[in-house]
């Protein structure tokens, strides 16, 4: 069961932040495939997660 999301508790800033992370991070998503086997292609997917449920 997925849980709502929390970005409502975060302040106006924290949700900048990340919504600027998520512009960094839509380059790299096309690249998914070459880039799966890379050591930190781990923590791209975990950022993918957090931003996923922002506005």
């Amino acid at each position: 069961m997925r849980r709502p999301p929390r970005w409502r508790e975060l302040e106006r800033s924290q949700i900048l932040t990340l919504r600027m992370v998520r512009r960094l991070l839509s380059p790299v998503a096309p690249l998914r495939q070459p880039l799966a086997e890379h050591p930190r292609w781990g923590e791209f997917e975990a950022w993918q997660r957090v931003v996923a449920d922002l506005p």
